[in-house]
């Protein structure tokens, strides 16, 4: 399913732009590419990162500004390296942490993320107070499948930010896991406020929640109002295309699976799905240069090259 990427601040520089380096020559080109930034001219803030890093300087600083700047770049596994870097300039470089267990999230990779909570937890333990983090951690749980554990600490992120709606979804998300349907569908309906695209996650959810206990009119209610926010989710497609197959609908169908084979996957998830439905088709070419697409995007997805690796092993 589709994921909403929170990006936690990077604490250190990054709201801090008086750091400087002794050399004023690469402290004019940092500062500029501090300024190319904040005006998102991020090729030209990442030019300027470059010359600095000719000059064989390895700074920690400087890394989470090149990994922020790469990944607006959309330059997802060079931007993961630049943290790497930072955290190995600095090992206590607690904000590389951070951004490394979000993107160990994102590639659905528990074990490395699970790590990267406790060199967080071991260079800034009051971190633990941090809603945030807590969030994060039970996501981790939930890849682990350890719902009950993932629910203890998203009700701990709650309890300390009790107005933060994107809680409220993963909250909803877990009840489903655990098949407590009527607990989902408050958390998640208290999870619609303002925020559109929150919003039709919450929407889809509830669609699955319905379709789950096979009240297939309700679940199609709820993905048209997730598709309606944004017709072009591969995720949102692909639901309302089976919600309508269960309810025999096979005109509407192959109208939307046509829909769905036309648009161009962005998230690992939606990689995923168009691999798997291309494969169900029969199509297995496609099939698998879909997930080739993907693992070049995102290389260390372990869903993805594990899809993979299966395919080509069959």
């Amino acid at each position: 399913m589709k994921k909403i990427f929170l990006l936690l601040l990077i604490f250190c520089f990054f709201n801090n732009p008086s750091f400087s380096f002794e050399d004023e020559s690469i402290d004019s080109k940092y500062k500029a590419a501090y300024r190319f930034y904040k005006i998102e001219e991020y090729k030209k803030a990442f030019r300027e990162i470059d010359e600095i890093e000719k000059e064989g300087i390895k700074d920690a600083s400087l890394s989470l500004l090149k990994y922020e700047t790469l990944l607006k770049l959309d330059k997802y596994a060079e931007a993961k390296q630049a943290l790497k870097d930072a955290v190995q300039y600095d090992p206590k470089c607690y904000e590389g942490y951070i951004a490394l267990m979000i993107m160990s999230v994102k590639d659905n990779d528990p074990k490395n993320a699970k790590e990267y909570f406790y060199k967080i937890m071991e260079i800034k333990p009051e971190l633990k107070e941090s809603s945030d983090i807590l969030y994060y951690y039970a996501k981790i749980c939930i890849m682990n499948n350890n719902f009950d554990e993932a629910l203890k600490y998203i009700l701990n992120a709650v309890e300390l930010r009790p107005d933060e709606n994107l809680y409220y979804l993963e909250l909803g998300k877990i009840y489903l896991y655990k098949n407590d349907f009527l607990k989902s569908v408050n958390a998640l309906e208290y999870a619609i406020g303002e925020d559109e695209n929150l919003n039709s996650e919450c929407y889809n959810y509830l669609g699955l929640a319905n379709y789950k206990r096979r009240n297939f009119e309700n679940a199609l209610l709820y993905f048209n109002k997730a598709y309606n926010i944004n017709p072009n989710s591969l995720i949102y497609l692909n639901n309302l295309a089976l919600t309508h197959k269960s309810l025999n609908n096979k005109e509407e169908y192959e109208r939307l699976i046509n829909k769905i084979t036309s648009l161009d996957p962005k998230t690992p998830e939606e990689f995923l799905e168009l691999s798997e439905l291309l494969y169900d088709r029969k199509n297995y070419a496609a099939s698998r240069k879909v997930l080739d697409e993907g693992v070049k995007i995102y290389p260390d997805n372990l869903l993805l090259k594990g899809a993979l690796n299966k395919l080509n092993n069959l």
